[in-house]
C-alpha cells in the first residue's frame, strides 16, 4: 500500500464512528487532525477521499443535517441535539470540496444548522477561522450572514440582542479592529462581515464609535495581506504546469486591471497581478507535484465525450479562486477596479 492507500483505508474505518457521541476517534478527534495539516495535503488525502470514495455518501450526510436541522423543536431529546452538533462539524469539512455540489449544499444545511442553533454555529465558526482553508470559513461567514439576515427579518428581538449585537461586536474585533488575527482582503469573507456588523448597526446605531465605523466598511487601509511577492515560477498563460487556466488567467484575473484588453498580455499592470496570483497560489500550498496528476484525471472525467456534468474543479482552480478575491479586495482597497466591478454584488 501507498501512504496515501493507508490514509484512505484509515478513513474508510471511522466512517462508522465519526457522528458517534463518546467515541474517542468520532469527528471530533478526525477535525484536530484535519486541522494540523497544511492546505495542500489536507486536500491531496481527505478532500480527495471525499470525491473518490466509493464507501462514504458525503451528499447523504448533507442532506441528514439539514433534515435534523428543519425538525420542530419538540422533536429534540438530548441525544439528537449532540449527534446534530457533530454532524454540523463534519459538514463543515466538506467545505473544503472542489465539488461545487457538496459545497453548496453544506453551506445550506449549515445556515439550517445555524438558524437552530446560532450560538453553537458560531463556536463553529470561530473554530473555522484558525483552519488554514479560506474555502471553509468563507463559506461559514456566507452562511452565518444568511442565519442573520433570516433571523433580523422574523423581527425576533431575542435574536438580536442577545445573538445580533454581541457578535456583531466579537466580529470587529476578530476581523476589523487594528492588527485583528483574521483581518483578510478576500473581498467575498470581509463583505460578508461587514453585512453582519450593518444589520446590527441597522437595530443598534451606537454599537460602533465613528472610529470604529469608519473600520468596519471598505475601503480598508490594513488588514490581510498588504506585501504581495511576484512568482514565475509555473508557466504562463494557462499552459504547462500552471494551476490557471487560460480562460481564467484572461477573462477572469483580467477584471482585475483597469481598462486592459482581452488577450493584451504584454500589460505590464497585468503580468504583475498574474504574478502576484500565482505566488499566493504557491504560498497557499498549491505545487505540481502535489497536483498536477490529479488535476489532469478531473479534466479527463469531465471531457465532454464521456457526458460527465463539469461540476468539478480542478485544485488549481479552487486556490485561483482563492488567491483572485484576496487580491481582488487589496486591488478594491487601493482604487485599482474598474468601477463597475462589483456590479451586480460580486458574490
Amino acid at each position: 500500500f501507498t501512504f496515501k492507500d493507508n490514509i484512505n483505508r484509515l478513513f474508510d474505518l471511522s466512517l462508522s464512528i465519526l457522528l458517534h457521541l463518546n467515541h474517542p476517534l468520532n469527528i471530533n478527534f478526525w477535525s484536530e487532525q484535519l486541522k494540523n495539516l497544511s492546505m495542500g495535503n489536507r486536500d491531496v488525502y481527505w478532500t480527495e477521499f471525499l470525491r473518490t470514495s466509493s464507501k462514504f455518501n458525503v451528499q447523504e450526510v448533507i442532506n441528514e443535517l439539514e433534515f435534523n436541522s428543519k425538525k420542530n423543536i419538540s422533536e429534540f431529546d438530548d441525544y439528537l441535539i449532540q449527534t446534530i452538533h457533530l454532524q454540523a462539524k463534519l459538514v463543515m469539512w466538506f467545505l473544503t470540496s472542489t465539488v461545487r455540489k457538496f459545497r453548496d449544499t453544506a453551506t445550506r444545511s449549515l445556515y439550517y444548522y445555524g438558524r437552530k442553533f446560532p450560538n453553537e454555529f458560531y463556536n463553529l465558526l470561530l473554530y473555522s477561522f484558525d483552519i488554514n482553508d479560506p474555502y471553509i470559513n468563507e463559506r461559514m461567514l456566507a452562511a452565518l450572514y444568511g442565519i442573520c439576515m433570516a433571523r433580523h427579518y422574523e423581527l425576533d428581538g431575542e435574536f438580536v440582542n442577545e445573538f445580533l449585537i454581541p457578535k456583531a461586536k466579537e466580529i470587529y474585533s476578530n476581523m476589523f479592529k487594528k492588527n485583528a488575527k483574521y483581518s483578510t482582503t478576500h473581498i467575498l469573507k470581509r463583505e460578508y462581515a461587514f453585512r453582519i456588523l450593518e444589520l446590527a448597526l441597522y437595530h443598534k446605531q451606537d454599537l460602533f464609535s465613528e472610529l470604529q465605523k469608519r473600520r468596519i466598511f471598505p475601503p480598508f487601509k490594513d488588514g490581510g495581506i498588504r506585501k504581495w511577492y511576484r512568482s514565475k515560477k509555473f508557466s504562463k498563460y494557462g499552459g504547462g504546469n500552471s494551476p490557471l487556466n487560460m480562460d481564467f488567467e484572461n477573462y477572469t484575473i483580467g477584471r482585475l486591471v483597469k481598462k486592459r484588453n482581452n488577450y493584451d498580455y504584454n500589460n505590464l499592470e497585468y503580468q504583475k497581478v498574474v504574478s502576484n496570483i500565482l505566488w499566493r497560489i504557491k504560498n497557499l500550498g498549491y505545487t505540481s507535484e502535489l497536483f498536477e496528476e490529479i488535476d489532469n484525471d478531473i479534466v479527463r472525467m469531465q471531457s465532454p465525450s464521456r457526458n460527465e456534468s463539469h461540476d468539478v474543479d480542478r485544485y488549481g482552480k479552487k486556490y485561483s479562486w482563492i488567491a483572485y478575491y484576496e487580491m481582488a479586495g487589496y486591488r478594491d482597497d487601493k482604487g485599482l477596479l474598474e468601477e463597475d466591478f462589483k456590479e451586480p454584488r460580486i458574490y
